[in-house]
């Protein structure tokens, strides 16, 4: 995630089509999960979520692909893409 961002909340003093919103710009990440925590909202008319949440929707990152790989004991090296490789994990705990 990059810093600095907006969040949102669906009413407050900047009108939309649809409604009014309110924004507040955060700077990192435990600003961001504060702001989460108390209910702001990642996007306009979003769903609330919690910042577990979020990290649940988010793609494995290359080292947590990497480290499972070799826990399955795969073999791949540092020009192979995160999609092959995710490729070969899931084709290896599907098997």
């Amino acid at each position: 995630m990059k810093f600095p961002r907006l969040v949102y909340k669906n009413t407050g003093p900047i009108e939309r089509q649809g409604g009014t919103y309110d924004c507040v710009l955060v700077l990192n990440e435990v600003e961001y999960d504060a702001k989460i925590k108390a209910g702001w909202l990642h996007c306009i008319g979003a769903e609330p979520i919690t910042p577990e949440a979020e990290l649940e929707e988010a793609p494995p990152t290359r080292s947590e692909l990497e480290a499972k790989a070799t826990e399955l004991g795969l073999k791949f090296d540092r020009r192979m893409g995160d999609k092959k490789i995710l490729a070969m994990i899931t084709k290896a705990m599907e098997g």
